[in-house]
């Protein structure tokens, strides 16, 4: 991370907004990445990064995020992105989005109750 801000922690869950500079020497192509860690309760580990720059209309992307935060079910992440100039780029789109979070796997268990 280059430099991370804008965290949110609930259930072992971590999410921190990634601000690094843009050019070809960082992975994700800039400032624009969320990226999600898990806490073992021994060490952080790292999960997924999403919004990554692209052309793909299908994927997440995002403009100078800033900060996210995630409901204590999981179930909604909110993502603000500010609107400051950026010398290197675009300014962002100043707002706030809501995405719906959803297991792309599930499993269940019979429970026979008596």
């Amino acid at each position: 991370m280059h430099f991370p801000c804008g965290p949110s922690a609930a259930g072992g869950l971590i999410w921190v907004v990634d601000h690094g500079p843009a050019g070809p020497f960082w992975d994700s192509g800039g400032d624009n990445d969320l990226l999600l860690f898990w806490d073992s309760g021994d060490d952080l580990v790292f999960f997924g990064r999403y919004g990554g720059p692209g052309k793909a209309k299908d994927k997440l992307e995002f403009l100078n995020p800033s900060a996210v935060a995630q409901t204590p079910d999981h179930l909604e992440l909110w993502v603000t992105e500010d609107g400051m100039p950026v010398l290197d780029g675009q300014h962002g789109n100043a707002r706030v989005r809501k995405f719906k979070i959803t297991a792309e796997k599930t499993e269940e268990v019979p429970l026979e109750l008596k």
